[in-house]
């Protein structure tokens, strides 16, 4: 019996341990929100929007269906710490919340001083 069970333990710490987190988001886009600032900082400067409405509900599925999974980093060696790429700043009341896009595969989520990997990157719904 025992020798089963040491198997079976590490079976379910394997799956645990590779389940996505839930999104630390959600709690800051909530449905009472009436107004987020996007800011989409590249190569070529700086541009701010203004979402509201419909957009903030646009934001709250496309934030929703982000797989993470979250990282530490060495100083100076952070995703942020990479030159090149493009980053989209969300000013929250309940917090701010960063998207930065590193490559096609290599996207991550930074809020509350953590790091998350998006697991299913995609581009933020205002540029589709």
């Amino acid at each position: 019996m025992k020798k089963c069970l040491v198997p079976l333990l590490c079976i379910l710490f394997l799956l645990t341990g590779c389940a996505a987190q839930p999104s630390p988001l959600m709690g800051k886009i909530s449905s009472e929100l009436s107004s987020v600032v996007m800011t989409r900082y590249d190569c070529e400067g700086q541009t701010e929007f203004s979402l509201a409405d419909e957009q903030i509900e646009m934001l709250r599925s496309w934030a929703s269906g982000l797989s993470l999974k979250h990282e530490r980093f060495k100083e100076g060696d952070s995703p942020s710490d990479v030159s090149g790429g493009e980053v989209y700043h969300f000013s929250l009341p309940d917090g701010d919340f960063s998207y930065r896009i590193n490559g096609p595969d290599s996207c991550y989520l930074y809020t509350d001083g953590e790091w998350y990997r998006v697991r299913n990157p995609s581009f933020p719904f205002v540029l589709k």
